[in-house]
């Protein structure tokens, strides 16, 4: 009986302790800047801002086309930013709802002065 003790124990730990991780994202948000964007028509610049999973040029691609009022690739959505931030918008794919900084791909436009 003795024996058991700590095998039981183990196993409630890890009862517990599994399923706290289950709704974790599979990969860490890293951020990593993209570099600096030119908006439609000239007017502004902003910096786009890989946040989890996607490439620079990936990244760049979705917030181009977004900011320019074309088609995004297929299974990304994206939204304006609100409030008093300089995050113009934010884009993910992978999810269907909820906040788009939190989906498994996901990316940031944050407005830069000109």
């Amino acid at each position: 009986m003795r024996r058991l003790l700590p095998l039981v124990a183990l196993a409630a730990l890890l009862a517990i302790a599994l399923p706290a991780q289950a709704g974790q994202p599979a990969v860490a948000a890293k951020k990593r800047s993209c570099g600096v964007v030119k908006g439609a028509g000239d007017k502004y610049r902003f910096k786009v801002v890989s946040l989890r999973r996607v490439s620079c040029k990936g990244a760049r691609k979705v917030a181009k086309r977004y900011d320019r009022f074309k088609p995004l690739p297929r299974g990304w959505a994206c939204g304006l930013g609100h409030g008093k931030t300089k995050v113009m918008f934010s884009c993910g794919k992978g999810a269907s709802s909820g906040n788009l900084r939190k989906w498994p791909y996901a990316l940031l436009a944050i407005r830069v002065k000109k």
